[in-house]
């Protein structure tokens, strides 16, 4: 079987994007060596690194000038869109021997109905999305990260529930649990981590809802003198540097930036808990690797985070402020807490696995192949 992975262009930034990609081919080439032969695609890649993520005009130009009419030319006889951002691809692709994976519907309509501040460029924004999100209607197959999302694909979209198979995403197989004390010494020196602390890994978008995971641990840090935010990922947004002077928390936090994968199982190892307070998620992938580390998971009472954390995650209901220091107070206070929500994490971690979602997306594949 002939397979063409059509991928982001890495200069896009869409991290999440190339550790799903990354991981989906590895296993694939793992599962069929003989059966197997994968082509991965995007358009004039070598000329694309010379444009950086904030050349936006640019940056368009090869996602929606560049990379579909190429596109047609590099066909498999299975096609596979790993990011739903690409499905205008599908106007370029035979459509029916050609897969979608869907990570969510954040990008356009959670954003539209919750932005707070729009315009008229905006607007226009949201239309094309809503247009290259319509395209996945023409998919032999949808693969979806979680139940919560084909559910909103079925709701949002009005897509036909048997043509969208969830798949859920993995883990590397470092995301565990490390007892060494010299090599967590010698990351904790290298980077100065404090004895204690919270952390937060990922992105600073609307829909993180970053200003709420900033004002409860600012009110936890009033309590706690010795206790600490430690942030991984992208770097704070005007309005968040802006909330962290209000709240006078700077000194209480440590900002990382973005660690290379090999070394994110040593933050989670040492964290007392990740904090996830999101209004929405299509997956939660922070929030497995975090659990595979033995690291307590605090997150929203949303149905994606629910599906992934199951009973292992330590649930708030991000509507009621109040109320939402109150079990991370009991997990800071309580040591036989912390540690029977670090075993259930190791345990729930272990159904997910990369060689697990490449069996059911390899037999997607079949599928299509045999229409």
């Amino acid at each position: 079987m002939k397979v063409t992975i059509f991928r982001d262009y890495p200069e896009q930034g869409w991290e999440s994007m190339e550790v799903y990609a990354d991981n989906l081919v590895k296993n694939l080439t793992n599962l069929r060596k003989n059966k197997l032969a994968i082509k991965q695609f995007v358009g004039l890649k070598n000329w694309s690194k010379y444009f950086s993520r904030e050349k936006k005009t640019i940056r368009y130009f090869f996602r929606y000038v560049v990379n579909p009419p190429l596109s047609f030319f590099q066909q498999g006889q299975v096609n596979h869109i790993i990011d739903q951002s690409n499905a205008h691809l599908l106007c370029f692709l035979d459509p029916k021997k050609t897969v979608v994976t869907c990570h969510d519907l954040i990008v356009p309509f959670w954003l539209s109905k919750h932005r707070v501040k729009t315009n008229f460029k905006k607007k226009i924004k949201d239309k094309g999305g809503e247009w290259r999100m319509n395209q996945l209607k023409k998919a032999a197959k949808i693969i979806t990260v979680s139940q919560a999302t084909k559910n909103e694909l079925i709701g949002q979209l009005a897509i036909d529930p048997n043509n969208i198979v969830v798949v859920p995403e993995g883990k590397e197989d470092f995301f565990k649990k490390i007892d060494d004390k010299k090599i967590l010494n010698k990351f904790i020196h290298k980077h100065q981590l404090p004895d204690k602390y919270l952390l937060h890994v990922g992105s600073n978008e609307d829909y993180k809802n970053i200003e709420q995971v900033l004002g409860v641990f600012s009110a936890l840090s009033r309590q706690y003198k010795d206790l600490y935010l430690v942030k991984v990922g992208q770097f704070w947004h005007p309005n968040h540097l802006r909330l962290i002077k209000k709240l006078k928390i700077k000194d209480r936090i440590r900002f990382l930036g973005y660690l290379p994968r090999e070394e994110l199982p040593l933050i989670y190892n040492l964290a007392k808990g990740l904090m996830q307070l999101s209004y929405t998620e299509g997956f939660g992938l922070t929030v497995v690797e975090a659990m595979a580390c033995g690291c307590p998971v605090i997150v929203s009472d949303i149905p994606a985070l629910k599906e992934i954390a199951s009973r292992s995650g330590i649930y708030v209901d991000i509507n009621h402020k109040s109320t939402i220091a109150e079990p991370i107070i009991q997990l800071i206070h309580s040591k036989s807490m912390y540690y029977k929500y670090s075993r259930l994490g190791i345990q729930r971690a272990r159904f997910f696995t990369w060689e697990k979602t490449a069996k059911k997306t390899y037999q997607v594949y079949q599928s299509v192949l045999t229409k």
